[in-house]
């Protein structure tokens, strides 16, 4: 009897493990999409069967294998997809490496310290194809999507440019995406966006000044104050956001601000 119950306990105990194995098995076919190539110029900081591709902070596959085609020097980099990632992404979806930005004016993608560098999906639904060209940064579009859009009018641009940052004590808070001169002709119309993350900081009172570069005011007998910005705006240029009352409306899209001299914008702060 004894030797019965042991035969029965085994088999029990086998059929639960098979069991097991066919319902895991069966789940990882059942998720498990296609195969996908992508074309990047660079893929450093990807590992195989570790980096993943997300969408929304989900995970929608993983990269399996990294190579270098022989014909254009590219680096083909393999995913396997997960099976619902298959109904989002379409020949038009736009794939980028995401990578942690630590520095003085600017920091990002803090995430990818935690996870590893991964690549980040934009789908567009549509027909599946299963090759791509990566992109060597994220889509202006996706970055300030539902960001804030503004106008500033300037008398003269002076060392600012299209992408040159838009700052708050420090920070990027946005960019500018257009130059071109006002309907009059009479001043320069910097059309600025705001990334969506700090909308709440622009306030109707708000105001802008140049920081471009380097600026010297020299006097013969002293006095001279000679202030060198940041590398990034000394080449690009820029422009600082000042805010000193928070409890004014915040600014709304195509609101229009003046461009201040960086000596304006000092003398409004100390007055």
């Amino acid at each position: 009897m004894k030797n019965l119950m042991l035969t029965l306990t085994v088999w029990v105990i086998c059929f639960a493990c098979i069991t097991a194995s066919a319902i895991l098995t069966y789940n990882w076919c059942r998720d498990r999409g296609p195969d996908i190539q992508i074309y990047f110029k660079n893929a450093v900081g990807l590992v195989p069967e570790q980096s993943k591709i997300i969408y929304r902070g989900v995970q929608v596959g993983k990269v399996t294998d990294i190579s270098l085609d022989q014909d254009s020097d590219d680096i083909i980099v393999t995913a396997k997809l997960t099976k619902h990632a298959v109904s989002l992404i379409g020949k038009d979806s736009k794939f980028w490496i995401v990578q942690p930005e630590l520095g003085l004016d600017r920091v990002s993608n803090l995430s990818a310290i935690a996870t590893g560098d991964f690549i980040e999906v934009e789908p567009v639904k549509g027909e599946f194809v299963n090759k791509f060209v990566g992109l060597e940064d994220m889509p202006v579009a996706h970055r300030l999507a539902s960001g804030l859009r503004l106008i500033i009018k300037a008398k003269e641009l002076a060392g600012i440019n299209v992408d040159s940052p838009v700052l708050y004590h420090g920070l990027q808070i946005g960019e500018i995406d257009n130059i071109t001169l006002t309907d009059d002709k009479r001043a320069i119309k910097i059309i600025v966006d705001i990334y969506k993350d700090y909308i709440d900081l622009v306030r109707k009172n708000s105001y802008f000044s140049n920081i471009s570069g380097f600026r010297a005011d020299l006097h013969l007998f002293g006095g001279s104050h000679i202030k060198l910005d940041s590398l990034r705006t000394l080449l690009k240029g820029g422009i600082n956001l000042h805010t000193t009352n928070f409890s004014a409306p915040v600014a709304k899209v195509g609101t229009e601000f003046k461009l201040l001299s960086a000596e304006k914008a000092l003398e409004m702060q100390e007055g």
